[in-house]
């Protein structure tokens, strides 16, 4: 007989995705991936009627991030971006409801992140040589290639992907199949043709010296967001300043002062579409996305939104051991140039971050109590 488990929920999910990523490419229709949230539900729907003893009050919250969103989008415009709220709310609640379910521990998380990922590399592999119009030449000093952009078509996912997936078997994995995966994502790396990685890096290792040194992961981010802030205001305000982060973002930051600017008081209580709706001067379209996912959040759930969910971070992961700490960093990291992951689309994301965030004692708790009552009862005294 066919039974959940952590794992299989995950891999179901994770190859749906495959498929919804892969047609959104073929397509060019990005609501393609709103898709995900239905079949998230219908999976955990599956697990609660085949588990009796599982506390339905959950759903309650995810029937709030419903109505939730559709307010947001009845407030604002109707351009297909202002159902994101109804969608990615509902997906944050069925992440919590699927954590509720399944604590998550090391081993389930280990493997579901190495299998979940050879198998997205061999589907962008297949993708690069019979898609080859989706990829990108590069052009290095001794070396000319063509980006190896994963199932997306963009280096936007599979380098901060890669980044994750090598730090997870560099703190967690103990077997042999460490080097093989590090081996792995690092060629990724190599012909993803970004720099977002590096940036991680640099931050992982520096949150790793500031936390040896002090030891508080809650001064740790309020430093980081603040350092975040600053750039965007100098940005805004400082010609100097805004010539060097003009550089060091590859142009991004030109969107990051449209959409500031476009940004109201109404900003601090729900998102707005329309305000992130900008130019992109140099290609002559325009865009709503801002390569930043701290800016993302909050023209599209708002300011009071986003400091809930770095206030709900922090309270969360201060209590975890430093591997998850640092784990944490390199996805706040990652928001510095990539809105995707606090986004609908590749589910290991927000995986990633609910098992940084979930604690190994809840885990080891309610497993010990389930082998005591499955034990016989002779077993028992």
């Amino acid at each position: 007989m066919f039974k959940f488990n952590h794992t299989k929920v995950m891999n179901m999910l994770f190859f749906s995705y495959i498929i919804m990523a892969v047609i959104m490419v073929l397509t060019g229709i990005d609501a393609v991936l709103y898709m995900l949230v239905p079949i998230f539900f219908s999976l955990l729907l599956m697990v609660v009627l085949l588990r009796r003893n599982i506390a339905l009050y959950p759903l309650f919250f995810f029937i709030i991030g419903i109505f939730y969103g559709v307010a947001l989008y009845f407030n604002r415009t109707s351009d297909i971006g202002a159902f994101f709220p109804i969608f990615f709310l509902s997906f944050l609640v069925l992440y919590y409801f699927y954590f509720r379910l399944y604590p998550c521990g090391v081993n389930s998380f280990l493997i579901v992140t190495n299998y979940t990922y050879l198998f997205y590399i061999l589907v962008s592999l297949l993708c690069y040589l019979f898609l080859p119009s989706y990829y990108r030449n590069v052009s290095l000093e001794l070396i000319s290639f063509r980006a190896f952009h994963g199932i997306e078509g963009s280096p936007a996912n599979i380098d901060s992907y890669s980044v994750f997936v090598l730090l997870v078997n560099i703190f967690y994995n103990v077997r042999w199949t460490k080097w093989l995966i590090c081996l792995l994502s690092l060629v990724v790396l190599f012909f993803a043709g970004a720099t977002t990685p590096i940036l991680i890096l640099i931050i992982v290792f520096g949150s790793l010296a500031f936390l040896k040194m002090f030891r508080s992961f809650s001064v740790l981010v309020i430093l980081f967001m603040l350092s975040m802030f600053s750039v965007f205001y100098l940005s805004l305000n400082d010609s100097v300043s805004n010539a060097m982060i003009l550089v060091a973002t590859n142009g991004r930051n030109i969107i990051w002062d449209q959409q500031i600017s476009n940004m109201g008081w109404h900003n601090l209580y729900w998102g707005d579409v329309a305000a992130s709706t900008v130019e992109i001067h140099w290609s002559g379209g325009e865009t709503n996305n801002p390569h930043n996912v701290f800016l993302f959040l909050m023209l599209r759930l708002g300011v009071l939104f986003y400091f809930v969910f770095i206030v709900f971070v922090i309270i969360k992961a201060r209590k975890q051991d430093i591997k998850k700490q640092l784990l944490v960093m390199a996805f706040l990291a990652a928001g510095i140039s990539n809105s995707n992951v606090m986004y609908i689309g590749n589910p290991f994301y927000l995986y990633m971050l609910g098992f940084c965030l979930t604690s190994d004692k809840v885990y080891k708790t309610k497993k010990t109590s389930l082998q005591i009552i499955n034990k016989p009862k002779n077993e028992l005294l």
